[in-house]
């Protein structure tokens, strides 16, 4: 399927509008307040296994479904970290498919290609 142009055009456009009114309806600030280590998630999803994902798929999810709320999501996704990598304890590798579902779950509900 080929696509015009000036369809391509318009499409980015709209993109383009919708990611505006986001960042304009949740505020500039927060999109920049989290901290967003991308090297502390990867060291957590390099193990395989992890801490159950369960708990943090449920948390992401609910997250984004009360109004777009990503520092809460990426917050829930450093607490796995954590607990994955045994940053405040012992590790947790109790679920040997943690790591491919939350990153899954990093790609497709957040927009992160790790």
């Amino acid at each position: 399927m080929r696509l015009s142009a000036s369809f391509k055009g318009t499409f980015l456009d709209i993109i383009c509008l919708l990611v505006g009114t986001i960042m304009a309806y949740r505020g500039f600030e927060e999109f920049f307040r989290y901290d967003f280590d991308p090297i502390h998630m990867i060291l957590g999803l390099a193990l395989g296994a992890g801490a159950p994902a369960e708990t943090v798929v449920t948390e992401v999810l609910a997250a984004l479904a009360d109004d777009l709320d990503a520092p809460r999501a990426v917050a829930a996704v450093d607490a796995w970290v954590d607990a994955t990598l045994g940053t405040h304890g012992l590790a947790d590798t109790s679920d040997p498919d943690a790591a491919v579902r939350v990153h899954a779950l990093l790609d497709a509900a957040l927009g992160l290609s790790l």
